[in-house]
């Protein structure tokens, strides 16, 4: 099980809480995870009219990085809860996992990724951030933003190297959304880069975006469905 459990949202998240959490106070005690999902679409709105928010969470997320004792007992603490919640719906729907390892699993060991891309030169300077170059793809991958926070696809290819140490597997498939399709590419292609043969056996098998009559699933916007609307209704029309 490998939730996304890192990354500039949780320095939304976090910069959300320290501003409005006092107005979710109650609610967080009954319904946590509704409760964080209306700090992060206020925090998306408010930053619409105040673009400099943006900046102040990814200096949280850069404390966090840093192991800042605050932000680091705050993300633990959203961290839990989710996990709480998840772990109640695994229940019932019979669901077991051997392992959880999210992505701040791999916070360390992506840095050694960076590491190792700069001492084999695969890795350039852009603009102050650092990038793989993808030229026929027309998009490289930032494997470290300009502020020196680390990124996703450094967290995913730290994963995929620790996965190959620890399973030594025939194949590893990503069931991922479609609009993830660009990133795969040159997340394998950097593996490749690095002198992984076995990324060749890497594969993301992609699905289909999901729309709501008011259009494209979005956290950010509060578009979503909860998991247990849905669980409810099914049981209601099994029943």
């Amino acid at each position: 099980n490998y939730p996304g459990d890192y990354g500039t949202q949780f320095g939304k998240l976090l910069v959300a809480y320290e501003r409005w959490g006092t107005e979710v106070e109650e609610e967080m005690k009954k319904e946590p995870i509704r409760a964080l999902l209306k700090l992060y679409i206020k925090f998306s709105e408010e930053s619409e009219k105040s673009p400099e928010l943006n900046d102040e969470a990814r200096k949280m997320f850069k404390l966090l990085e840093d192991k800042n004792r605050v932000a680091v007992d705050l993300w633990k603490k959203f961290r839990d809860l989710s996990f709480k919640e998840f772990k109640e719906f695994y229940k019932i729907l019979g669901v077991e996992f051997d392992v959880y390892s999210g992505e701040s699993f791999y916070n360390e060991s992506s840095k050694e990724v960076i590491k190792e891309l700069i001492e084999k030169k695969i890795a350039v300077e852009s603009a102050g951030a650092l990038i793989v170059e993808f030229p026929e793809l027309g998009t490289p991958l930032i494997v470290r933003k300009s502020d020196g926070a680390s990124i996703y696809g450094t967290r995913d290819i730290a994963a995929a190297k620790d996965r190959y140490k620890k399973y030594k597997f025939d194949k590893m498939i990503y069931v991922v959304g479609s609009d993830q399709n660009l990133h795969f590419k040159q997340v394998f292609g950097t593996l490749k880069k690095m002198g992984n043969k076995w990324a060749d056996n890497c594969t993301h098998v992609n699905f289909g975006l999901i729309y709501l009559p008011e259009g494209k699933l979005s956290t950010r916007k509060g578009n979503v469905i909860f998991l247990k609307e849905v669980l409810d209704k099914t049981f209601e029309l099994t029943m």
